[in-house]
């Protein structure tokens, strides 16, 4: 009876799995960046949607040059009191620039931009340069 006061089979597997995480911390399968982003596309042109919980738009910059969309800002942290710490800090906070280059230019004059219930969603068209055009054959 004393062994399984000390021998915690689901204790054990969360030292395990946690050890696993922090082992594959860096492999490109784990999803570290912020914010994630979704992006879809189309022949017309794309939107991405950015998770931003917490954001402070005036934090936030988003531009767009040629194929390439860059989000840009910093999430604060909550202000604990002096005699409160943090038992567990997840939540990424700070600086932060996502890069994403598109399959296409795009139209920045057409951009958009809306953020709602902390996802922020970016229509970009297409630059009609950039879209595929059909050629007549002329006949001889």
């Amino acid at each position: 009876m004393y062994g399984s006061l000390c021998h915690s089979p689901a204790r054990e597997f969360g030292i395990l799995r946690e050890a696993m995480n922090d082992l594959f911390s860096g492999v490109s399968g784990a999803v570290h960046e912020f914010p994630p982003v979704n992006v879809y596309t189309n022949d017309n042109g794309a939107v991405a949607k950015a998770e931003l919980p917490g954001i402070d738009l005036e934090q936030l910059e988003l531009t767009v040059a040629n194929s390439v969309l860059t989000l840009k800002g910093t999430r604060g942290c909550a202000d604990l009191k002096n005699d409160v710490r943090a038992l567990r800090s997840e939540r990424i906070r700070g600086s932060f620039v996502r890069a994403l280059n598109l399959p296409f230019k795009v139209d920045g004059a057409g951009v958009s931009a809306r953020f709602d219930k902390g996802v922020l969603t970016v229509t970009l068209p297409r630059a009609e340069s950039d879209k595929p055009r059909k050629i007549a054959i002329a006949t001889a």
